[in-house]
């Protein structure tokens, strides 16, 4: 009996801190301003295992996020395979419902980094370019997908490097994150990883890349660090002869953030 009874309070203290974990950071989000201009904030939140800042900002109408990196593995993982934002209105971290982009590229496609390293800012410039054009979204009525430029939803995106600094924002109507029995509603952001083809011997500068199937881990309030550079984390890629392994460093792993977003004035 008595070690029954031990047994149920350390089963006890496991669940009370499992529940205590699986607590999302609230998010208080605040008005977007007039002459808000992201390449001149700090991010209010900055995740070191995406090497991502990120600001939730709104108003009347739209949800506004904004994420940026300096960091060369999640800027090649967002441009290859996009970002999904997850909203759950129970405040869970539920993933059916979502938006997503850009969305991934049919096949494998080739990194280069003997062209990120001789000219990373063209190298990742031609890529923002060659972005489709398309948004999708996913819900219970299945997968929808609009025009990034023009769409009834008004759903909006802007993707750029400025200074080695990829910026993304996405612009989302405010009516998704109604809350449901006043809960809050949690915003799920999602960077998958690629899975890279071995390198070989003779072609160490070159691998394939595209999404990865594994799950992301979270994270949640940034400590430290200017959020919006990513300043904390330098770019894998070196500026003399490249180094596969660092190459690939970081470029494989997955990242998921979870929030709930409190809406109140």
């Amino acid at each position: 009996m008595k070690l029954i009874k031990k047994f149920n309070i350390v089963l006890a203290i496991t669940i009370c801190f499992q529940s205590c974990g699986s607590k999302l950071p609230i998010y208080e989000v605040k008005e977007n301003a007039t002459n808000y201009n992201p390449l001149n904030e700090i991010n209010d939140f900055y995740n070191e295992d995406a090497k991502l800042g990120y600001t939730v900002l709104k108003d009347n109408d739209y949800l506004y996020v904004h994420l940026s990196t300096k960091e060369v593995s999640t800027q090649l993982k967002i441009l290859h395979n996009g970002v999904k934002f997850f909203i759950d209105k129970k405040g869970q971290q539920n993933q059916d419902m979502y938006i997503h982009y850009p969305l991934e590229a049919d096949g494998k496609e080739k990194i280069n980094f003997l062209a990120i390293v001789k000219d990373k800012v063209s190298f990742i410039n031609d890529k923002i370019t060659k972005l489709n054009e398309n948004i999708a979204i996913v819900n219970e009525e299945g997968i929808t997908q609009i025009k990034r430029n023009f769409n009834a939803q008004n759903i909006s995106t802007e993707i750029k490097l400025v200074d080695e600094e990829l910026y993304y924002q996405i612009k989302l109507p405010i009516e998704y994150f109604s809350p449901i029995n006043d809960k809050l509603t949690s915003l799920g952001i999602e960077i998958k990883g690629l899975s890279i083809r071995p390198l070989q011997s003779s072609q160490n500068s070159i691998v394939s890349g595209r999404g990865s199937g594994s799950k992301g881990s979270g994270g949640g309030r940034g400590g430290g660090g200017r959020g919006r550079g990513g300043n904390t984390g330098s770019s894998n890629v070196s500026k003399s002869t490249p180094d596969p392994s660092k190459q690939i460093q970081g470029l494989t792993s997955n990242a998921q953030i979870w929030i709930k977003l409190d809406l109140k004035d």
